[in-house]
């Protein structure tokens, strides 16, 4: 095991609080994980290709432990309106890793469904990812993450992408499972008019931890990005969310926004919201802001006057969250296991 040091902020702030960065130990060694692909005609799926270099905003220390782990590239040359699925299975015990290479080339659309998951949903396992994105002039590259692992995972997922002028990458991500967590993105957007869209939902219980470190870094001109992320907190769970815009200078006209909502189902979570923004251009438009509450006494004493108890109306607010990202997901095979997931940890003692 090697201890490294993950998400680290890109300034440093709120230091008492301990919240600039993160660290986990690693495993020595990962192994080639489950993979199985389901792609359309039309998207180029390969295990040897470019392996191209992105900024990283897990850190140049992950990114180092995973350039020996097995690598697999996915590449667009046209408009594909179908996405290529893919499952990626762990068993008991399993330590995996993969980098993942995604490209778009100009005028081009690329899709992509990545879904984890682990045999039994008690199993102990841990999933090292890190994905490259490279979007094309005029193309657009659209990731979907889903967490289905079982409660004693552990995952680590770096996204990463660059783009090109009037390009567009948005990024989704479902996270549900694990115990331990760390996740991170950073969108480069170099090119004019180029754009990144983020959406996040997660849910985290028991004695879990969520730690996420996001990043959009505006160097090109009129360039725009959109971060938002909602989640559920519940029995001891910890959760600390970094979101930074960074306007470089010479990205005259960009504009960024960053949103958090956060639903605390009780008294003993830990939430931690980091929202920042750099500046080095007059001419931006930045904006962030953070929802943190808990349920309203007056609405579960009307869903109690209807006959819904306290733990199904909390069950059903939170599982109105995660149905909205659920619902974006362009597969009906993988919305159905996101269902039987759900169903699986409502059956749960």
């Amino acid at each position: 095991m090697s201890q490294i040091t993950l998400n680290r902020l890109p300034a440093k702030t709120w230091y008492r609080l301990k919240v600039n960065d993160s660290s986990l130990e690693l495993p020595a060694a990962l192994t080639e994980p489950s993979l199985s692909i389901d792609a359309p005609e039309g998207i180029a799926v390969s295990r040897e290709g470019e392996a191209f270099s992105v900024r990283s905003a897990m850190g140049g220390e992950y990114e180092q432990y995973l350039s020996q782990a097995p690598a697999l590239f996915l590449s667009s040359r046209e408009h594909q309106a179908q996405p290529a699925v893919l499952h990626l299975t762990l068993n008991e015990g399993e330590n995996t890793g993969l980098r993942l290479y995604l490209e778009a080339r100009d005028d081009a659309v690329l899709r992509v469904v990545l879904v984890l998951h682990s045999k039994g949903r008690t199993s102990g396992c841990h999933c090292a990812l890190r994905t490259a994105v490279r979007a094309g002039a005029n193309a657009g590259v659209a990731l979907y993450v889903v967490n289905l692992l079982g409660d004693q995972a552990v995952l680590t997922d770096d996204v990463s992408a660059e783009e090109g002028e009037n390009a567009a990458f948005s990024l989704r991500r479902l996270d549900l499972g694990g115990a331990n967590v760390h996740t991170a993105a950073c969108a480069e957007l170099a090119g004019r008019k180029s754009r990144f869209e983020s959406g996040v939902v997660y849910q985290v219980r028991e004695n879990g931890l969520l730690d996420m470190n996001w990043l959009a870094r505006h160097t090109g001109r009129k360039t725009r990005s959109h971060i938002q992320v909602s989640g559920v907190l519940s029995d001891q769970a910890k959760k600390c969310f970094r979101g930074t815009i960074d306007f470089v200078r010479g990205c005259a006209g960009a504009k960024g926004a960053e949103t958090e909502s956060v639903l605390l189902m009780g008294q003993a979570q830990v939430n931690q919201t980091v929202p920042l923004i750099l500046c080095e251009e007059e001419d931006v438009d930045g904006s962030h802001g953070a929802s943190i509450g808990r349920l309203d006494d007056k609405m579960l004493f009307y869903l109690a006057s209807r006959g819904i108890s306290e733990e199904k109306a909390r069950r059903l607010i939170a599982r109105s969250r995660i149905d909205l990202m659920k619902a974006l997901i362009p597969d009906e095979k993988v919305r159905d296991e996101v269902d039987a997931y759900l169903a699986e940890e409502e059956e749960a003692p």
